[in-house]
C-alpha cells in the first residue's frame, strides 16, 4: 500500500489516485479481516503488528489524499484517518452481499470527491 500511495500521487489526476488507493486499500483490507480478527484474539488491538500496519496505512492515506486536497478534488474538511476508518469498516461487516462493499466504498468516495 506505501509503494502504490506513492504511485497513486504520481498520476496526473488526483481523483483516480485515491480511486486506485482507496480500492486497493479496500481489497487488502477485506483479504485481512479473518486473519486480523485470529490475531485481535490472541495478541490484543495493541499487538505491534497492528501498530505498524496502522502506521503504513495512515503515512500512505495521508499522502494520497493530501494530494487530492491540495489539487482541490477531495474535501478538506476531512482527515485520512475519517477516511480509512469508513473503508476499513465496509470491509469488515460479516454477511455482506456479493457487490454490497463495492457499493459501499462508492458512497464513501462520492462523500469525499468535490
Amino acid at each position: 500500500l506505501a509503494g502504490l500511495a506513492a504511485d497513486a500521487v504520481a498520476l496526473p489526476d488526483a481523483w483516480v489516485g485515491v480511486e486506485t488507493w482507496f480500492r486497493a486499500f479496500s481489497a487488502y483490507a477485506a483479504t485481512k479481516r479473518i486473519l486480523f480478527q485470529e490475531i485481535m484474539d490472541m495478541a490484543g488491538r495493541e499487538a505491534e503488528v497492528f501498530s505498524h500496519s496502522r502506521a503504513v496505512i495512515g503515512q500512505a492515506s495521508e499522502l494520497v489524499l493530501g494530494n487530492a486536497q491540495r489539487a482541490g478534488v477531495v474535501r478538506t474538511d476531512i482527515e485520512a484517518s475519517d477516511v480509512t476508518r469508513l473503508v476499513g469498516g465496509c470491509t469488515m461487516m460479516p454477511g455482506a452481499e456479493p457487490g454490497q462493499q463495492e457499493r459501499m466504498l462508492r458512497l464513501v468516495l462520492d462523500g469525499i470527491h468535490v
